[in-house]
């Protein structure tokens, strides 16, 4: 029943289908293009909610072809992001968390980001226990900042261009 409910709605969108995935939804995210999506289709591009499946995977908001809104990506490296995007970047608020196949397995990122790029208010934790919470600008530790290490040690740091007194510079 559900797979006729949707052969139904790709007629009425006037998409494409073979096997429940859509041919005809161009989608821009190179991890993404080569994938096979399910879900909305405007102009031949992706659009409104949809799934895609290739080097990477994503569930989530399309906008013109570009993830936009709230979604889940998984890199192919194992990397998983959930939360907002804006023009195929990382924009808003959103937990970024690094998969087993990097040197940062296990790190975290939750936060704000501009473009792709850490910055507003995060906090950032590593494998370790070790935790950063602070501000962060165009990707590096900016301003006032707690610095929490695993023997539940506190400092606190100023930090200019990503030189916080103490802290450690692993995070990728």
């Amino acid at each position: 029943m559900t797979r006729i409910l949707a052969f139904a709605v790709a007629l009425l969108s006037g998409c494409a289908l073979s096997g429940g995935a859509q041919q005809s939804c161009k989608i821009f995210d190179p991890d993404l293009a080569q994938g096979v999506y399910s879900g909305s289709c405007k102009g031949g591009l992706a659009d409104g909610y949809g799934e895609v499946t290739g080097a990477g995977s994503y569930r989530g908001d399309f906008r013109a072809g570009k993830k936009h809104g709230k979604g889940i990506k998984v890199m192919p490296n194992g990397d998983r992001y959930a939360g907002d995007f804006s023009d195929d970047y990382r924009h808003g608020l959103g937990v970024y968390v690094w998969g087993d196949k990097t040197p940062w397995a296990g790190d975290r990122y939750q936060g704000e980001y501009r473009r792709d790029l850490r910055h507003g208010w995060g906090v950032f934790q590593w494998g370790s226990g070790d935790r950063y919470e602070g501000t962060w600008q165009n990707d590096l530790r900016m301003g006032l900042s707690v610095m929490e290490l695993r023997r539940a040690q506190a400092a606190e740091a100023a930090a200019k261009a990503d030189k916080a007194h103490g802290a450690r510079n692993r995070e990728p």
